[in-house]
């Protein structure tokens, strides 16, 4: 029960995926929580898709847990992913 903001930056120049845990609203792009760039083919000419995936491990009894994804943002920039104004909503159905 405990809500984060992770924004997730992939550069084709030099096909390396940023990783930000929580950080703040409205102000520049602070160095990245963890960042890769092993991968082993060229980066793509573009992004096509996006794919969220949960591992789960079957040898054990104990899962990761439930997740809740509220809304996921695409740009160019990292300001227009962070807005100084986030807003929080609550659906009900």
């Amino acid at each position: 029960n405990t809500t984060n903001l992770l924004v997730v930056k992939y550069d084709l120049a030099t096909n390396t995926a940023s990783l930000f845990v929580n950080p703040t609203a409205g102000a520049v792009e602070p160095t990245a929580t963890a960042t890769n760039a092993t991968g082993t083919i060229a980066a793509p000419a573009q992004i096509a898709g996006v794919v969220i995936r949960q591992a789960f491990t079957f040898a054990t009894t104990i899962g990761t847990g439930n997740i809740e994804i509220d809304e996921i943002k695409t740009g160019t920039t990292f300001a227009a992913v962070t807005p100084a104004s986030l807003s929080v909503k609550s659906n009900s159905g």
